[in-house]
């Protein structure tokens, strides 16, 4: 019997063999799909919660309104602008579900969640590939697909939002309604579901339910096989799902949403803007390893041309052309459906594959090399685990980093005893709702635009660099706290005009400015008296730390730490101070700080090492410079070489060393210092590189010291003697 997998044509001839290699012939497309599961679930069961962007915590606010008012939120409860904005809000089920999920089990039921909410919707499209497809292409085609499927959706289901849903969603009305006819009476009650999970994606379910119809009604038309009655039975479950978009308590609100005006937004928001003709054609590929946009290019290419082969091979079906063909136009709705159209192309790229085989192929594949057999199949699996696995390395706390998020002002926030108004950016303001609401009232989040406006968004990004804007929303609103994004040192300047906010504390991300006329009490005992969080933030901490103030500027920054522990700039900045003052010890402490709160960064690592080499146990501090490493490049990468080499240096380890400050430095840039290039030198003369090292003390001698620098000059000449180097050898 022909063997009509890859693994059987690699199979020795032999009378026995194994059970398991028995079974890998008969599943060896499933075991390679039962990989690709193992390897994601273990990727997104292992990545914490973080501020992709803070969608999130919006929907969680409004998840904790319900169960506290046990009403649905149509108004901007959470905003001082007035008037309030109102609006449908499509998500409401969704918002009660993760509350409820966050409530039961925190970060970690999110994180499971979301892991759940990615591998069903996996697992509907391969089961739709191998389903869809012929038993002889069963091992190239559809696990290949199903491993870029795999990558496609793993950045967009990294996010905890309604789009999690909507994807598994899309999966299962694609499978029911090509599988399981049978099942069509089910369809109206996951509608139900669907337009109250996320309400703005009805269009994407009326066109695959809508498609389907259209092929069933068009086929009745053609054709008399089906009797009337049966035919009418069998449409009434996709008429009824159309129909679902009106059981939300939103009525016939709900459909206008999906047709608000973007392309004013789009300018600010990248996820609503268009694709690009270029952006589809981009190709990168770096050490076998395709770029994300990629696959998601090439997906989407197979897509179209399988749509063309379908129509020269006369197999055309008109719901699956028609749910592509409308898959392709949610692209002129934003780079955010870029998921939704790669799912929406499931019907086409399954059962219209662009390599098919015949039996005659087969028997020639059958006498390939085995090897080869075996190196492909590595390739296509290994590929797109490979690919995904690069965004991996750097793993933040687990279940929830607050990286990026205005924490510390958050915890200031809530530890004073104030209440009012907090004029933010935009961009966290879903997070800060969650945080601070009912105590405080923000001006607005990222609900643009379905519930702010185009313009208050404008407004409330304009505030913090441009002085009439900020003028404006100071003179109607006069808000308590300004929350000002720690980049835009601009806003020193533009705050002058209204002398009565005053610096009161800062975090990572931003400075918060409190209206001395409304709470004196307040900004007498916390007024930022000497510290600059702008100059902080501009990475200038070695310069501030040599200065003569830095003893009390350090006080102060600790009494700051107090009510936010977690504050890299506070941290780093004292973990440099102590190490200036060579109290290592206490400059351990808050390095080690820095690698627990954020253990993806090199910076605490680094001060890590730093502090362990001053305690002089340079073993433990080479250790920490090479966890370090793994998470630098570029410059940062070359600094950590640098510690090291001197480590090893000390060590007498000359030939670690030496490969350490060769890659410290570019031995022909100009800002390379002549004690960096010494250094290398005398590091390869006592590893006994002469020959490099005669070339790097050659350069130093020649074109760095000998006529501008008399101390390198002198050491260079005294070392090129000792080891015998003559000056005229050396030129």
């Amino acid at each position: 019997m022909v063997a009509t997998t890859a693994w059987g044509m690699m199979r020795p001839l032999c009378t026995t063999r194994p059970k398991f290699l028995q079974w890998l012939d008969q599943h060896f497309p499933l075991f390679c799909l039962l990989i690709l599961f193992f390897i994601h679930a273990c990727q997104l069961i292992t990545w914490p919660i973080e501020a992709g962007d803070t969608d999130l915590w919006y929907h969680l606010d409004s998840g904790r309104y319900m169960v506290t008012h046990h009403a649905i939120p149509h108004e901007s409860y959470f905003s001082f602008i007035h008037p309030m904005r109102v609006w449908s809000n499509y998500y409401w089920l969704f918002q009660l579900i993760i509350y409820q999920i966050y409530s039961w089990w925190g970060y970690l039921g999110l994180v499971l969640f979301r892991a759940s909410m990615y591998l069903l919707t996996m697992g509907i499209v391969a089961a739709y590939l191998m389903r869809g497809s012929r038993a002889y292409q069963r091992f190239f085609y559809p696990v290949v697909l199903a491993g870029f499927y795999f990558i496609v959706l793993i950045p967009r289901c990294l996010l905890v939002r309604p789009h999690l849903i909507t994807y598994a969603l899309i999966a299962s009305f694609l499978y029911i309604l090509e599988f399981q006819p049978k099942r069509w009476k089910y369809l109206p009650f996951l509608g139900i579901f669907w337009v109250n999970v996320h309400g703005i994606a009805y269009p994407v379910m009326f066109l695959m339910t809508g498609s389907y119809l259209v092929e069933h009604l068009w086929r009745r038309l053609r054709s008399t096989a089906m009797a009337p009655g049966a035919a009418t039975r069998s449409l009434v479950p996709l008429a009824l799902t159309l129909a679902t978009v009106y059981v939300t308590p939103h009525g016939l609100q709900l459909l206008r949403v999906p047709f608000t005006p973007i392309s004013y937004t789009a300018r600010f928001i990248q996820e609503f803007q268009p694709v690009s003709v270029p952006e589809l054609a981009s190709i990168h590929v770096g050490a076998l390893v395709p770029s994300y946009d990629t696959v998601l290019n090439v997906l989407l290419l197979i897509a179209g041309v399988a749509l063309l082969v379908s129509v020269a091979r006369g197999q055309r079906r008109l719901s699956h052309a028609l749910i592509c063909v409308g898959g392709f136009f949610l692209l002129t709705r934003g780079v955010r459906f870029f998921v939704e159209c790669s799912l929406l192309a499931l019907p086409v790229v399954a059962t219209n594959p662009l390599f098919s085989s015949t039996p005659d192929t087969r028997v020639a594949l059958l006498k390939a090399e085995r090897f080869i057999c075996g190196m492909l199949a590595g390739f296509l699996i290994i590929m797109p685990v490979q690919l995904s696995g690069t965004g991996f390395e750097k793993r933040p706390t687990y279940p929830f980093s607050s990286r990026g998020l205005p924490r510390g002002i958050c915890a200031f926030l809530t530890h004073v005893k104030a209440t009012g108004s907090v004029l933010n950016p935009p961009n966290p303001g879903g997070y800060v709702r969650w945080m601070l609401y009912p105590k405080y009232k923000i001006f607005m989040d990222l609900e643009v635009p379905f519930l702010f406006t185009a313009e208050d968004f404008y407004l409330s990004a304009a505030v913090f660099n441009d002085g009439a804007a900020l003028g404006r929303v100071v003179s109607r609103y006069r808000p308590l706290f300004i929350a000002v994004p720690i980049d835009q040192k601009k806003f020193v300047n533009l705050i002058q005009a209204f002398p009565e906010y005053r610096p009161v504390f800062f975090d990572d991300t931003e400075v918060l400015y409190l209206d001395e006329r409304q709470q004196p009490a307040l900004v007498h005992q916390y007024a930022l008296e000497g510290v600059d969080p702008f100059e902080l933030a501009a990475g200038t901490l070695d310069t501030i730390v040599a200065e003569e103030k830095q003893p009390a500027l350090r006080k102060y920054i600790a009494a700051l730490l107090a009510i936010d522990p977690a504050c890299e700039l506070t941290n780093e900045f004292l973990a440099r101070s102590y190490h200036a003052e060579a109290a290592y010890d206490r400059a351990l402490v808050f390095a080690k700080a820095l690698t627990r709160l954020r253990p993806e960064l090199s910076v605490g690592y680094l001060l890590q090492g730093d502090a362990l080499r001053g305690l002089r146990t340079p073993d433990r501090a080479l250790a920490s410079y090479q966890l370090s490493l793994a998470r630098s490049t570029g410059s940062t990468a070359m600094a950590v070489y640098k510690k090291m080499g001197q480590v090893q240096f000390e060590q007498h380890d000359y030939r670690k060393a030496y490969e350490a400050f060769r890659r410290s430095m570019d031995v022909f840039a100009a800002d390379t210092s002549p004690e960096d290039l010494y250094s290398l030198g005398v590091a390869a003369l006592l590893a006994g590189k002469r020959d490099e090292a005669k070339s790097v003390l050659t350069l130093l001698y020649h074109y760095r010291v000998v006529d501008t620098d008399p101390h390198w000059f002198k050491r260079t000449t005294q070392v090129l003697a000792r080891w015998g180097i003559a000056l005229d050898e050396a030129r």
